[in-house]
């Protein structure tokens, strides 16, 4: 078991590795995601307090929706089963047992995740708002208390971790803030502080901070069935005085924790409201001043002559004695400012189309704004669209969805949700499998494939009167499961060989029989004639 006191200076040194990061977080949440911004410090941290001080315009809290909305419907639908897992060895995909097998258990996972009780959808959603907002997203994977699994993003302002020599993460402090009535509840009160026992007796509401830490379990001891064998320790201690109060372990890392984009030499990640933040402040600092323009061109100040003694009223209907002179000319007149509205709106609409090219909002709009694009346009807007993504997609497979799948696998195998794999897979394959994503963005990678095709078969179209015999260079069944393949057709959508062959042979035997028929009705005919005339000469005769 690891020391409380240890793991309390790893957590300091961590959290003081990452105060430059936290202030820039700062400033983002409190221009694009306010509501947040109390994990930062501060006068918003006062529970009540209003957070939109600094914002004077929402284009940036709108982008941020939308982008995690993008990213959503890119990478995890909610209508649609966006990775499926198969045997490593391509062979074995073959087998009938063995694709039965990986159907079903893609089946099950897909039921699990997508029940309402697990919230993955939800906590989704906040996950792709903090990798919009602050360039990492944490959730954490875990049994629920009545269910195989339970999905949880937590605020990146609570998360602190460290990466492995591999760039990879490892090890994952959470600071979690309990009441001392919670802490008697979640841990056994002979293991808790004094302080904190007392506290539940007296002040039962006091507020206390604990520390969940996961790392590598570096004194694990195989072949142990209990925690003490597991690859993954957990520890939890109050950080106010360092006692280790639970500890564990897990068999697969519960973390999903993913950087948009990282700096060379850092392990937090940044974020496209940090690439933003400059127009984004710009914008807001030009709508304060459109304010104040609207504010002078409604109610603008006055210029009054020093002959005007009387107090000047603006409102409807107002009698204002002494406002003209003798001549009549008035001695009070509006001062109009010199405030150039076009211009204004023209920069400020430029820089909220900047913000929304950085969120990747208008990545979208193209296909949403023209519904009447061919089926080859849309394959090619989709062929862009995987170019421009393919760094995001990339990362997101590989630290969010990787882990998401290998953690859910193995919750609800413990849980005996998982068949028994086939006596194939485990022989041949050592039950080694790979996921395979079929999310939109994934499919948009592949639409080069069928784009490819669709453009040859378009070229050859208007040859064909000339050479019919073009076509047979072509294996039409393989192109098409090659267009089908890259719009993410089901592959039980498909007819398998043997259902193919015999759909053929059963239209060649009807065309033979067609054609046996149209051949006989002339020789039926001719017969006929030969009869008829036969029979007249004997009638002659």
């Amino acid at each position: 078991m690891s020391n409380a006191t240890d793991l309390a200076k790893r957590h300091g040194q961590l959290k003081s590795d990452r105060g430059t990061y936290d202030s820039h977080c700062r400033e983002i949440s409190e221009r694009v995601l306010p509501r947040q911004s109390d994990f930062w410090g501060g006068a918003a941290s006062t529970p009540g307090a209003k957070r939109t001080d600094k914002i004077y315009d929402s284009a940036g809290e709108i982008a941020l929706t939308k982008f995690a909305a993008v990213m959503e419907a890119l990478l995890t639908p909610q209508t649609q089963q966006w990775s499926k897992k198969k045997a490593k060895d391509e062979a074995l995909n073959q087998v009938h047992s063995v694709k039965l097998w990986f159907e079903q258990v893609n089946k099950i996972v897909s039921s699990a995740r997508r029940s309402p009780a697990t919230r993955f959808h939800t906590m989704a959603h906040e996950f792709y708002m903090s990798l919009g907002a602050f360039g990492t997203a944490a959730m954490f994977i875990d049994k629920a208390p009545n269910g195989p699994l339970l999905y949880k993003t937590c605020h990146i302002g609570q998360i602190y971790f460290a990466e492995n020599a591999w760039g990879v993460i490892d090890t994952v402090h959470r600071e979690i803030e309990l009441s001392a009535r919670q802490a008697t509840q979640k841990f056994k009160r002979e293991r808790l502080p004094s302080k904190i026992i007392m506290a539940a007796e007296k002040t039962p509401d006091a507020k206390f901070t604990f520390v969940h830490c996961v790392k590598p379990n570096e004194e694990r001891q195989a072949g142990k069935k209990d925690y003490s064998g597991m690859p993954w320790a957990s520890y939890y201690f109050p950080l106010q005085d360092p006692v280790v109060v639970d500890e564990g372990g897990y068999n697969s890392f519960p973390w999903a924790i993913s950087r948009y984009v990282t700096a060379p030499s850092e392990i937090y990640g940044r974020s496209p409201a940090m690439t933003a933040l400059p127009d984004i402040k710009i914008l807001n600092e030009a709508m304060k001043t459109t304010h104040r323009m609207w504010h002078n061109a409604i109610d603008p100040p006055w210029l009054t002559g020093d002959e005007f003694a009387g107090v000047l009223h603006s409102r409807p209907g107002a009698n204002n004695r002494g406002g003209l002179d003798d001549n009549g000319r008035p001695r009070a007149m509006p001062l109009i400012p010199g405030s150039n509205f076009e211009v204004n709106n023209e920069l400020t609409e430029q820089k909220r189309e900047t913000i929304n090219d950085v969120f990747l909002v208008r990545i979208l709009q193209i296909i949403l704004d023209n519904p009447q694009m061919t089926a080859t346009q849309v394959l090619e807007i989709a062929q862009q669209k995987g170019i421009l993504l393919a760094p995001v997609m990339g990362r997101q497979q590989s630290e969010f969805l990787g882990p998401l799948d290998t953690r859910e696998f193995d919750l609800l195998y413990e849980a005996g949700m998982i068949p028994d794999p086939p006596e194939e897979l485990t022989l041949y394959g050592d039950g080694e499998y790979e996921v395979e994503y079929e999310s939109p963005l994934a499919l948009a990678q592949k639409a080069q494939a069928g784009l490819g095709i669709i453009r040859t078969i378009e070229s050859i179209v208007p040859l064909i009167p000339v050479r019919p015999d073009l076509l047979d260079k072509l294996n039409l069944d393989r192109c098409l499961e090659i267009i089908g393949d890259s719009n993410g057709v089901a592959a039980d959508a498909w007819n398998d060989d043997e259902t193919v062959d015999a759909i053929r042979d059963q239209r060649a035997q009807q065309q033979a029989a067609q054609a046996a028929v149209a051949a006989a009705k002339p020789v039926a005919g001719a017969v006929k004639d030969i009869s008829q005339a036969q029979a007249a000469a004997n009638q002659a005769a």
